[in-house]
């Protein structure tokens, strides 16, 4: 027995599935990267969510979805794909794709941005340097999360570098 299916028809419920899982405001990529590898066969999808605002300190924070996406190997087969297409597998107990809210906050002035915080304040964020010691931009990407990509975006974004 075949089965035949139509191309269109795949990509078009795709789209459909995808549009519903979409806020109904949409906001622009402006204010942070939108993707950084995460180590071998891994990679970090990052959408904005919502739109640029301040901690109460002042800084320019932005909420961020971040879909963590591991490619099937040696020792990790492929258990599927998820209706978008990514591949699921389970690493360490994990099923991936894995799908997390959070912020990431700039301190403009510092040269530093802080990733992955839960609290909106940046209370629990991994703070970074966006730059090394000798002023080049920090731009490594599993090590850092390409720090200073992020920190000028969400800076620029805020109107407070050029």
């Amino acid at each position: 027995m075949t089965h035949s299916f139509s191309l269109s028809r795949i990509c078009a419920s795709s789209f459909i599935s995808v549009l519903a899982l979409q806020p109904s405001v949409a906001f622009s990529q402006s204010a942070t990267i939108d993707r950084v590898g995460c180590g071998s066969g891994c990679v970090q999808v990052i959408k904005q969510i919502g739109p640029v605002s301040r901690t109460t300190s002042g800084y320019p924070r932005v909420p961020v979805s971040v879909t963590t996406i591991i490619q099937p190997g040696p020792g990790l087969p492929l258990l599927g794909y998820t209706k978008t297409g990514d591949p699921m597998v389970n690493w360490r107990g994990i099923a991936y794709p894995t799908i997390e809210k959070s912020w990431v906050i700039a301190d403009c002035k510092g040269r530093r941005v802080g990733l992955n915080s839960k609290d909106s304040d940046g209370s629990d964020a991994s703070w970074t340097n966006a730059f090394t010691e000798d002023g080049q931009p920090n731009n490594c990407h599993s090590a850092c999360g390409r720090s200073y990509d992020q920190w000028r975006l969400l800076c620029l974004a805020a109107n407070l570098i050029k």
